[in-house]
């Protein structure tokens, strides 16, 4: 299927808008969070609070959504991980995602405030990343979550710190129950068709993906320093797993490379591509009508496998 009229028309308006500078860090953050700000549609939620634990790198932020105000039995909760790859993004441009997924599950999402390159390098994402879902598991009960399901899951390259986490790349000492992956990166180093057929004009050019992976490097570092699900850890320890791709995605072809490669081994994997979409595009609900719907469906798929 071709891409989308309405995801096309929002391409070309963000072609005309984009400075004719070369890439910078500030740049890059600013045209992101103006993005996610445009394309979201925040619902209201019951609760939302953010809280400080003494994280790897110093105090780290964690977000708490809740859809019930007054929550009488310990909850599921989704540990999320937000996208923007690893250099941009936020809480709070993946606010509105979470307020959709946690009405959805009809249970708690907690945002990870982790830290950013090129400030700090990778692998401090992946610390702050392993470390919040550990404390979760251990003080969860504290906050009314119940620590025997509980869910890891992120977009974009915040999907790529869950699955690395789920395969073990960092020690694990909480139970994940389920994963939830967004469009996933899940090979910065990788060559796959979907990165050269959609290099270009649609929503992520693969040069801010370089610019990225060089802000994540330290000096001297190549990109094969950034672990891949796809070489690393182990598959069979993976959660149940779902996975939401789109059409027409740089990142479409490793979404599904990363389907099979832990079917393969024995995980219940639901993989669904979305026809004619851009990436992220759930995250834009204001703007493309397939947007809500999708994130909805996932978050009902979840709220499943935490039953």
């Amino acid at each position: 299927m071709p891409l989308d009229p309405r995801a096309k028309r929002l391409i070309d308006m963000l072609a005309m808008s984009a400075p004719a500078s070369p890439i910078t860090t500030a740049a890059r953050r600013e045209g992101f969070a103006k993005l996610m700000a445009m394309g979201a549609k925040s619902p209201a939620i019951a609760r939302s609070e953010d809280i400080h634990i003494p994280g790897p790198g110093g105090p780290l932020r964690l977000r708490l959504y809740d859809p019930v105000s007054d929550r009488q039995v310990p909850a599921p909760a989704l540990v999320f991980y937000h996208g923007g790859g690893l250099v941009a993004g936020s809480i709070e441009t993946h606010d509105a995602i979470c307020r959709t997924l946690a009405i959805a599950m009809n249970a708690m999402v907690v945002s990870v405030d982790y830290r950013l390159a090129p400030e700090a390098r990778f692998p401090a994402a992946l610390e702050d990343a392993a470390f919040a879902v550990n404390w979760l598991g251990e003080h969860g009960t504290g906050l009314n979550i119940d620590t025997a399901r509980i869910a890891i899951g992120g977009e974009s390259a915040g999907a790529l710190l869950s699955a690395l986490i789920a395969e073990g790349v960092r020690p694990l000492t909480a139970k994940i129950r389920a994963q939830l992956l967004l469009c996933p990166v899940i090979d910065l180093g990788g060559d796959f068709p979907s990165r050269r057929e959609f290099a270009q004009g649609f929503m992520i050019d693969i040069a801010t993906v370089d610019h990225d992976i060089a802000d994540c490097l330290g000096p001297g570092q190549t990109v094969s320093a950034l672990p891949s699900p796809l070489r690393d850890g182990s598959p069979g320890g993976v959660p149940p797993t779902i996975i939401v791709a789109a059409e027409c995605d740089p990142f479409r072809d490793e979404a599904a490379a990363y389907a099979a490669h832990i079917g393969n081994a024995g995980v219940p994997v639901r993989h669904v591509c979305h026809s004619g979409m851009v990436h992220s595009f759930y995250g834009l609900s204001a703007l493309l009508p397939q947007a809500a719907p999708a994130l909805r469906e996932a978050g009902e798929a979840l709220a499943a496998l935490l039953d």
